[in-house]
């Protein structure tokens, strides 16, 4: 179930599915690492239609609401501390 970055709560993390935005403004999200396939969260929202700053990666980034409602996402069910989509790799024992 895919749905825009601004309809996104506080602390949800996500998985980028599209970015329908121009080519210029693409190249720098890609730059930044908002790219499709890319895990991204929502730190903050502010009011009354204000910026979202998200984290992608180490990188924080703060988007206008209206480019925000332009990048399609897909939130990942969280179990406990653990994400649903994250794999772990089991060491051998020695």
């Amino acid at each position: 179930m895919s749905l825009p970055l601004s309809e996104l709560p506080p602390d949800t993390d996500a998985k980028v599915i599209t970015l329908d935005v121009g080519q210029e403004y693409r190249r720098r999200m890609v730059g930044l690492g908002l790219r499709p396939g890319a895990a991204i969260r929502v730190i903050r929202r502010s009011l009354l239609q204000g910026p979202l700053q998200v984290r992608v990666g180490h990188t924080d980034l703060i988007l206008r609401r209206s480019d925000a409602a332009r990048i399609l996402v897909e939130p990942m069910v969280q179990i406990g501390c653990v994400r649903a989509d994250a794999t772990r790799s089991e060491a051998a024992p020695s």
